[in-house]
């Protein structure tokens, strides 16, 4: 967010950095795997092609970001130990490193996946495995214990993350969970894993380049490579995300909204999709070229659809809000933000505040009569309230 910001003047370049690095990181996973540029290319015009992109690609999440790096960790791991390149293991180890800075339990996963098919397909020679180890090791160190000096230092402990620091409820496993403190309680079962799971899974093809459509060549192109061993990493690395975070209560709270904003705990499964439909297309193309052009067509045909009308959703959602973005006019104030529970930002994504809190506006929670208190203590700044319905009202 800095280099975007300092680069191009706006933190929202990295969003498209990080829409980049996915298509990337689908082409390169997919030139290691099938050895073959054209079905790599493909895979990447699918994936760039698929709502997914644009969907995640507008929002501050780093799921993106974090998907195109595992998927460079994974390619240059794979690689790297195929043709014994030790600089190579070094850079996925680099990638792997800056995931953990990013979602540590996703690097944990990327990690799993990977070295769960290495370890099979070395099964009876493991030991050359140990110098990659190493190297990998030797890459991802310096970021992991960057990360880990951030929590001694900002959170309280080195293996204390954010989440559950906010909010020790916010946590793997089944039972009472929450997200902050002050919001609602949900009492997460296996039950409701499975619902959540089922939701995500549903919501899934509706940002797939073609839908339910895509979804099927998918499945053309994973019976195609059935028996091609190369492309086993594929399995391992899709089967790690939905048993993961199985036991994890945030995949039953964003299934309540995966139909707007996409499945995200599984977007790297849509590089999977996007690299095996590649296979089929690809295959069809080199077999029966008007039947494939006519099937891309479809494809792009069938798309348009649910894109319009979930990127409509989303749009329809920050022009609501625009609004909102308007601050006092002039001199210091201090703004109380009308219905804003007990924290800001979460029914206003404009009011955030200075980390010095000496910013032109500052903004508060509205506490009613306790305002008061704030006021007093904060003479130099013009008293406002601001309403969702209307705009800032002078104190």
């Amino acid at each position: 967010l800095l280099v975007g910001d300092v680069l191009f003047g706006t933190p929202d370049a990295t969003l498209a950095f990080g829409a980049l690095l996915t298509v990337v990181g689908t082409y390169a996973l997919a030139r290691e795997l099938t050895r073959d540029h054209g079905v790599s290319l493909v895979a990447a015009a699918v994936m760039c092609a698929s709502p997914v992109l644009a969907v995640q690609g507008g929002v501050y999440l780093g799921y993106l970001f974090t998907l195109g790096l595992g998927l460079l960790f994974a390619a240059g791991l794979l690689s790297g130990v195929r043709r014994r390149l030790a600089l190579r293991i070094v850079g996925a180890g680099v990638a792997l490193g800056w995931i953990f800075l990013t979602r540590p339990y996703d690097a944990v996963l990327w990690g799993v996946g990977a070295t769960a098919y290495l370890i099979w397909h070395r099964r009876r020679r493991l030991r050359t495995l140990l110098p990659a180890v190493g190297w990998l090791a030797l890459g991802a160190a310096p970021l992991v214990l960057a990360s880990l000096a951030y929590n001694a230092g900002v959170v309280g402990g080195p293996l204390s993350f954010p989440n559950t620091a906010s909010d020790p409820l916010d946590t793997f496993g089944f039972g009472e969970r929450r997200i902050m403190p002050g919001f609602g309680r949900t009492d997460f079962g296996f039950v409701d894993a499975i619902e959540g799971s089922g939701k995500n899974a549903k919501a899934f093809p509706k940002f797939v380049l073609g839908g339910l459509l895509g979804v099927l060549v998918a499945a053309v192109g994973l019976w195609r490579v059935r028996r091609d061993r190369r492309l086993l990493p594929l399995l391992t690395l899709s089967a790690v995300f939905p048993l993961g975070y199985l036991a994890f209560w945030g995949v039953h709270v964003s299934s309540l909204t995966a139909q707007l904003s996409a499945p995200i705990y599984y977007i790297p499964l849509y590089a999977t999709v996007s690299i095996l439909m590649a296979v089929a297309l690809v295959a069809l193309w080199r077999r029966w070229r008007l039947v494939a052009a006519v099937l891309v067509a479809v494809l792009g045909v069938s798309t348009v659809p649910g894109a319009v009308r979930e990127l409509s959703a989303n749009r329809r959602i920050s022009r609501s809000q625009e609004p909102l973005e308007q601050a006092p006019p002039d001199g210091r104030a201090l703004v109380f933000v009308e219905d804003s529970g007990r924290y800001l930002l979460f029914t206003n994504p404009f009011v955030a505040n200075d980390p010095d809190l000496d910013g032109r506006v500052l903004y508060a929670v509205d506490r009613g009569p306790r305002n008061l208190a704030l006021i007093r203590a904060m003479p130099d700044r013009a008293p406002w309230s601001q309403r969702h319905r209307e705009r800032c009202v002078s104190a």
